[in-house]
């Protein structure tokens, strides 16, 4: 691969590539998502499982040892981290266009000619 020196194509492949960036982080969420999914219904059917048991001897179901995830809270603290996550990306990206856009502002030095 060669070095591009023109600056309109290595704009326009930071472009492509923060959108294949883009692309991943969705997918990456997507796929995170269907962890916790996955997740969540083993717990409801461990619990039923427990239940029926319980049910079948006769007792009162005892709480598992491990921490029986809330369905209510659950797909809601994983929306409020993928919107934390995605405002401090947007801060991050308003940051270096921000630096960017005040290094393209500042008066280049001149050459002094000499005498």
């Amino acid at each position: 691969m060669f070095p591009v020196l023109d600056a309109k194509e290595l704009e326009k492949k930071i472009a492509e590539l923060e959108t294949v960036e883009h692309w991943l982080k969705a997918n990456l969420n997507m796929l995170q998502l269907s962890i916790k999914s996955l997740e969540y219904q083993r717990q409801m059917v461990k619990g039923g499982e427990r239940m029926k048991a319980a049910m079948e001897e006769g007792r009162a179901p005892e709480p598992a040892g491990e921490e029986v995830p809330n369905p209510a809270l659950w797909a809601w603290n994983m929306m409020a981290q993928a919107g934390t996550d995605a405002a401090e990306a947007m801060g991050r990206a308003v940051e270096a266009a921000g630096e960017a856009a005040t290094e393209g502002a500042k008066p280049k030095p001149r050459a002094r000619k000499k005498k």
